[in-house]
């Protein structure tokens, strides 16, 4: 069951000590204390070392530390965790990464992360109180934000809720200029739905104050949640214009297409409870069908059948609503992954079925301004692809990547229907795209100037 592991959810507690209004666990006082055994870990790698033997795994595997809130474990407990796992697997086997509210972070913490190369990332709703009062009392916020930076974490969790929706893109900026630490976003979904919690966005919200400032913003900033951006420019892009690429980019598309076919939830993902229940994923507590049984559970499963069909089952009812809205095809698949199967069962009392009013709305909201601003998005996608732009009197030349297919790339430009847009090759079989200067938008206009002025000095 174990042997295609990649990423433990290490709950070390459920006990927590903030009460976020939109958290998904709610019965947090049933685990005040809650602390996950040693002895509990220790039979949970003895099932990984039987199952990555048989089947002669050698890959690494990230290990989360995840509650709740996982600082209230203690550090010598986490470190027992960590002695045991590097002795088991190898410390050169396991990648340690903590997600915490970042509340109890100090001195002591940023020496036992830096110690054990332990990635922190914490949960942070914005710069400033009034985005995070669905978290913390007025009073706490500025020390949190002050012991927060003391860690130096690599990443911040932000849930997107109409409390912080208008001001969180300049909290991605504010936070990734001011600090280096990225923010991954995602919208807040509520199991009891928007009557129960109003906090939560819809999709035209999602679309109209956050993905569309993101883009256009990014002229500006390349960098601003560049992994929100690029999922959705690369895939638009790469539908519409690549198809021909060589036959290891044609391999790396094909896998990157199908990667979000199905969940990897109870496969690839784990999440190991402190009472030693084995979960598809945190999300999927409750739901009975996704639990995975216990480490101290001895089923008798010898080639992994049983598991295997349990997973099956699982997945066959999304993947036939995936091929019936044709998910499958579309350019922001890679970023909802058809949204959370856990909570879209729960949300919809067992169907399987896809957040149409959230996801599905926020994609078609940024096609039509994709459509809308063609020539900008080229431009961005080019500076984010690190694509080389020229300007050539009144046109921009957008030069792709080398051994592309001339003749395939030519067929599939037409389904931009725009014959402002042309595609060429220069006399060293360069591909490159071509468009009138004047359909850029002012501010791409002038980053153009401001880059070729540059490129000039350094000739």
């Amino acid at each position: 069951m174990l042997e295609n592991l990649q990423h433990l959810i290490l709950t070390v507690t459920r006990d927590c000590n903030l009460n976020c209004q939109y958290c998904f666990e709610q019965d947090k006082q049933l685990y005040a204390q809650e602390k996950m055994s040693l002895a509990v870990f220790k039979r949970f790698m003895e099932k990984l070392l039987i199952d990555r033997k048989k089947y002669r795994q050698t890959n690494p595997v990230e290990i989360c530390f995840h509650g709740g809130e996982p600082t209230l474990g203690g550090i010598p407990l986490l470190q027992t965790f960590i002695d045991e796992a590097q002795q088991q697997l190898g410390a050169d086997k396991v990648i340690w990464a903590m997600q915490t509210n970042g509340t109890l972070l100090n001195e002591e913490w940023q020496h036992f992360a830096k110690k054990n190369k332990v990635k922190i990332s914490v949960s942070l709703d914005g710069y400033n109180y009034g985005q995070n009062r669905l978290r913390f009392k007025k009073n706490a916020f500025k020390n949190y934000f002050r012991r927060m930076l003391a860690v130096k974490p690599v990443g911040a969790l932000a849930l997107l809720t109409k409390n912080n929706l208008s001001n969180m893109v300049f909290h991605i900026w504010f936070m990734y200029f001011k600090f280096k630490i990225g923010v991954r976003v995602n919208p807040a979904e509520f199991v009891d739905g928007p009557a129960v919690n109003p906090q939560e966005i819809s999709g035209q919200q999602l679309a109209r104050k956050f993905y569309l400032p993101l883009l256009r913003w990014s002229a500006l900033f390349p960098c601003l949640a560049e992994h929100l951006l690029r999922g959705f420019l690369q895939s638009f892009f790469l539908e519409t214009i690549y198809t021909k690429m060589t036959q290891n980019n044609e391999t790396d598309l094909a896998c990157r297409l199908c990667s979000a076919k199905f969940c990897s939830a109870g496969n690839g993902i784990i999440n190991l409870l402190p009472n030693g229940a084995l979960w598809a994923c945190q999300r999927s507590q409750g739901l009975e069908d996704y639990r995975m049984g216990s480490v101290f559970e001895s089923a008798i499963d010898p080639f992994g059948l049983k598991h295997f069909n349990k997973l099956y089952a699982l997945a066959l009812p999304q993947a036939r609503t995936i091929r019936e809205l044709r998910c499958d095809v579309c350019f922001a698949a890679d970023i909802c992954n058809y949204g959370c199967k856990a909570f879209g069962l729960l949300k919809t009392q067992g169907r399987a079925t896809i957040r149409k009013e959230l996801v599905c709305e926020a994609a078609q909201i940024v096609r039509e301004y994709f459509s809308r601003n063609i020539y900008d998005m080229l431009f961005v996608y080019a500076r984010l692809s690190d694509f080389s732009i020229r300007a050539a009197r009144s046109r921009v030349k957008i030069y792709l990547p080398q051994k592309l297919n001339y003749d395939a790339v030519r067929y599939e430009l037409k389904n931009i229907n725009d014959h402002n847009i042309s595609i060429a090759q220069d006399k060293e079989d360069n591909v490159y795209i071509a468009f009138s200067r004047k359909n850029l938008s002012l501010g791409n206009r002038l980053i153009l100037s401001a880059q070729n002025f540059i490129q000039k000095g350094k000739k």
